[in-house]
């Protein structure tokens, strides 16, 4: 869920800062039908991970529905921060930075994401 280069930078800032703990960031995956979230550290160590996806609904539909992914997203995706939060013993002011998946994907679900997102780091 989180880049290289992502990972560079943010060691470079923490050394340039000058600060002595791993910087711990949210990432959020909504690419398509499945909605993931996770709270890792630099050094890669998953504190917590989630995972939602309703293979159920897709069956009965035919496929993967954009929107009713989107309508997922949204349900899903505070439950899982604040399940992730509380199994990786990390509160909100903790975090150092929050990852999301721009792209590629459903524009559709990929917006929800990102609102998401935007909306924790407020």
């Amino acid at each position: 869920m989180i880049s290289n280069h992502i990972l560079k930078t943010t060691i470079a800032a923490n050394s340039v800062v000058g600060r002595n703990y791993s910087l711990k960031v949210l990432g959020i995956e909504t690419s398509c039908d499945d909605t993931a979230v996770a709270i890792v550290t630099e050094d890669r160590k998953v504190l917590s991970s989630e995972r939602f996806t309703e293979r159920a609904i897709q069956r009965q539909q035919g496929g993967i529905n954009p929107s009713v992914c989107a309508q997922q997203h949204r349900q899903y995706i505070p439950i899982l921060i604040e399940k992730c939060l509380k199994d990786a013993g990390v509160s909100p002011k903790e975090l150092d930075a929050v990852a999301v998946t721009v792209t590629p994907g459903l524009v559709i679900a990929l917006k929800e994401g990102i609102s998401a997102a935007i909306r924790f780091a407020r």
